[in-house]
């Protein structure tokens, strides 16, 4: 029997770009995967990531990463981060919602 219903779904990923060495090289992390963020003396912080064990693992595990950003940034720009995926989430609702009332 063929079904003619697709369900489309949009996912919006609110990454945040941190320092990972003294080259002052970035790294994009998943705002929504961080679970922890705590300081590491003046060496920065230590994020905590929650991930997949592997590429086709559903079995999840937390990674520290050493950073060399500040607490306080990161924590301020993973609430920001995640600000804007709510807002994207919102305008695609009332873009979506406009259109079925046509």
């Amino acid at each position: 029997m063929i079904t003619e219903d697709i369900e489309i779904g949009i996912k919006i990923t609110p990454s945040i770009y941190l320092t990972i060495n003294e080259d002052l090289d970035t790294a994009p992390f998943n705002a929504d995967t961080i679970v922890n963020v705590k300081e590491d003396g003046e060496n920065g912080s230590i994020v905590t990531v929650v991930e997949p064990e592997s590429m086709f693992s559903s079995r999840m595990i937390s990674t520290d990463y050493h950073v060399l950003n500040s607490c306080d940034k990161i924590k301020e720009a993973i609430d920001d981060a995640r600000m804007y995926k709510h807002a994207g989430l919102e305008r695609i609702k009332e873009i979506l919602d406009k259109e079925e009332g046509q």
